[in-house]
């Protein structure tokens, strides 16, 4: 039984609260040392939030708190050497912003921010490589820190809409490896970065649009994730895109 409840309050024309709770399970892959299927992962989320409507809907946003207890995540069998089970606790727990906004001389805005406290919530051992978690110790590939923004313009080319837009997008720095520590007690951590993109977007004719962007526009090297110290995965360097659509 997997319940997902939603309510809201409309509080003024340009306020509103909402909550939302949420029961979801994920099958865990393999089985124990005895041949038994794992107990599925399960997932309980709650979800608290102000919606705002401003200036005639000229700027929303969203400011919402939320908490989200994973059980029966997959660990190292203290017994059983290169088995698992499913017996390991994990949370998160943080606040999430969004901000949109139409400003003068047909321009577009959006931000957001993200402070997320991932950690462990039950001491165990590492699936992988049979290292310690304790309670607090941080979640793989979690930052604590993300936020974007995202400006876009509309001109008139040959008497046809043209968008141009560019963003940023930082991430803070992440737990790298599991269960691993230095010997001064520290973790290894991925560091944070920044990335920039611009975009073009062009209807010339009735139902043909032309779009580009470029990605990573700097050529920024920087790390998105990794598996382990030995294990990390490089980010994709600048890319430009064109493409051309047609609607039928």
């Amino acid at each position: 039984f997997n319940p997902q409840v939603g309510a809201s309050v409309l509080l003024t024309d340009a306020v509103s609260l909402y909550g939302n709770y949420a029961r979801g399970f994920r099958p865990n892959i393999g089985v124990t040392f005895d041949a038994q299927p794992f107990t599925p992962e399960r997932t309980t989320s709650y979800e608290a939030g102000v919606k705002l409507a401003l200036f005639n809907e000229r700027v929303t946003g969203t400011l919402a708190a939320f908490r989200t207890t994973k059980s029966n995540v997959l660990t190292a069998d203290p017994v059983n050497a290169g088995f698992s089970q499913a017996i390991g606790r994990a949370r998160s727990r943080g606040v999430e912003a969004e901000l949109s906004g139409r400003l003068p001389y047909d321009a577009r805005i959006q931000l957001n921010y993200a402070y997320t406290n991932a950690e462990v919530a039950r001491d165990a051992a590492d699936p992988n490589f049979g290292l310690a978690l304790r309670v607090g110790d941080p979640l793989l590939n979690i930052p604590r820190h993300s936020a974007g923004a995202l400006l876009f313009k509309d001109l008139s080319l040959g008497g046809s809409k043209l968008t141009l837009g560019a963003g940023v997008n930082y991430v803070g720095r992440r737990l790298g490896e599991t269960g691993y520590r230095f010997p001064d007690g520290g973790f290894f951590y991925l560091p944070a970065y920044t990335l920039t993109r611009v975009l073009a977007s062009w209807e010339p004719v009735a139902r043909v649009r032309i779009s580009g962007e470029v990605t990573n526009l700097f050529d920024t090297h920087y790390y998105p994730s990794s598996y382990s110290r030995l294990w990390v995965t490089p980010g994709t360097p600048r890319r430009a895109m064109v493409r051309i659509g047609y609607r039928y």
